[in-house]
């Protein structure tokens, strides 16, 4: 069904480009919702970033949006106020929260959101994105965390029972099992990457041979932030046989702000005798060319979360396997999820039989066609909200 006009308002918790992943990515959505013929201004609800009420501009490509960025420290009455007669001047068709718990309460226990929302869009169609759902989620999460992340879960139930939304999305396969636990049935709605494929970089297409040849080099990425408790020593040694075995050089590209644990990496890479380039910070551009050279991403997200990494999805829309460098993370209550293909689990003893897998990539999520589904899944639940008040 194609449908345009729609106009929107996404809500989030912070609209500070390139500090805030949440706004970055709404920001990125809502340019190609506009390109697409629609509406979209965005509203931040509780940015640390400013101090008083902002009205601006942000620009995605030549796409500019506007965007009210409301500063944490204004009290909620004034917030409420101010945000409701954006809502009643713009008269929206859809309020569309993006929910990261955290984003709204320094705690991450935002109880009087729902009630606020309320106030805001009473009576209007709302959508909410969970980027995030609670902590504690991990089997061997402390009491305290489990403890918390219950309390995190009742937020979510107010805005179900208040906001009552028509359509909930999430990103991953494991959140949506989480939600159903709630009684909340949540459509997937992918995570595009945060790096455009630039101008000059053309993208390997699935590859049907093994992710190595004898004798050539072998460019592993690693992308963005380092999470610490990564099997780095095992990985490493069985890298360097490996490459010795086979006749290949390994090359370990570490790109953009990687945190403490890149030290970690770089030392035991070069231990090894294993080469690295240590590229730092690059343009967007400069991420691609490097991401659409390499051989194969590496990631230290658990692959029970790999759907909600912007780094994994510019690796994979770059043409990338990657592979899972992390020990196994298990979620309470959850016996099986999907992993999306293109997507490999190390663990140690198995560094030899990744190299088995063919070069192959998943069907990829570009911002076009996510928007697409976005639009389709909220333009069906408004017919099937028509068509049930016609039946009654």
């Amino acid at each position: 069904m194609e449908v345009t006009g729609l106009n929107i308002i996404f809500f989030c918790g912070s609209l500070e480009p390139r500090c805030d992943g949440v706004g970055d990515y709404i920001r990125r959505l809502a340019g190609e919702l506009v390109q697409q013929g629609h509406s979209a201004t965005l509203i931040s609800l509780n940015d640390s970033f400013v101090k008083r009420e902002i009205v601006g501009k942000q620009c995605v490509g030549k796409i500019e949006l506007t965007v009210v960025r409301i500063p944490s420290v204004m009290p909620n009455v004034k917030k409420v106020r101010c945000i409701k007669n954006w809502v009643e001047k713009l008269h929206p068709d859809w309020l569309s929260l993006q929910f990261v718990p955290f984003a709204y309460h320094s705690k991450g226990l935002p109880f009087t959101l729902c009630f606020f929302l309320m106030k805001v869009g009473k009576g209007r169609k709302w959508h909410i994105m969970f980027h995030e759902l609670w902590v504690g989620m991990e089997i061997n999460s402390s009491l305290k965390a489990i403890v918390w992340g219950t309390l995190q879960q009742v937020v979510i139930k107010l805005l179900q029972v208040n906001l009552r939304p028509l359509v909930y999305h999430t990103q991953s396969s494991l959140y949506q099992l989480q939600l159903a636990k709630l009684g909340i049935e949540s459509k997937c709605l992918p995570l595009f990457s945060n790096i455009p494929i630039a101008n000059n970089v053309v993208i390997r297409q699935e590859n049907s041979t093994l992710l190595y040849n004898e004798g050539k080099k072998i460019f592993f990425v690693l992308f963005g932030g380092i999470h610490p408790g990564a099997p780095i020593e095992e990985f490493t040694e069985e890298a360097a046989l490996f490459a010795l075995e086979n006749n290949v050089q390994l090359v370990l590209r570490i790109v953009g702000r990687c945190g403490p644990e890149q030290e970690n990496w770089v030392k035991t890479w070069r231990a090894k005798g294993l080469d690295f380039e240590l590229c730092g910070e690059q343009p967007a551009k400069g991420v691609s060319e490097l991401l659409a050279n390499a051989s194969i991403g590496l990631t230290t997200t658990p692959i029970a979360l790999v759907e909600k990494s912007g780094t994994v999805a510019a690796m994979r829309e770059h043409g990338l396997p990657v592979f899972c460098i992390r020990n196994t993370w298990k979620a309470r209550g959850v016996k099986e999820f999907s992993v999306p293909a293109g997507i490999y689990q190390y663990q140690p003893g198995n560094f030899k039989d990744l190299f088995m897998h063919k070069g192959e990539v998943d069907c990829i999520s570009t911002v076009s066609s996510v928007c697409k589904t976005f639009i389709d899944d909220i333009s069906n639940a408004s017919c099937n909200c028509k068509s049930n008040h016609q039946d009654i």
